[in-house]
């Protein structure tokens, strides 16, 4: 059970960089609408572009503070038939110090 606490927290902020929107679409249905029980629920940002996302981190958030505790980049680049790059990386934010 969740505690009152918990769903008092302020939502945690998630991005997500994939110019595939399938693959968008599956880490948003992966995550669900909380990532933990002892977590507050999240608030999902889709970026397909670079330049969207850069523009969205440009724009300074309220308090001043970086708008993400959560980044999940995934990037598919296909070189030629034979070579393929991957790739996939995750960055927790910590905003408690």
């Amino acid at each position: 059970m969740v505690s009152e606490a918990s769903t008092a927290q302020k939502k945690k902020q998630i991005a997500i960089y994939s110019d595939d929107s399938s693959v968008r679409a599956a880490v948003i249905l992966a995550l669900g609408n909380r990532i933990a029980e002892d977590l507050p629920e999240h608030e999902i940002h889709e970026f397909a572009t670079g330049a969207a996302l850069r523009q969205y981190i440009d724009r300074k958030s309220q308090d001043g503070t970086f708008k993400f505790d959560l980044f999940i980049f995934y990037h598919f680049l296909r070189l030629n038939f034979s070579f393929v790059i991957n790739s996939c990386a995750c960055c927790f934010f910590d905003h408690s110090q």
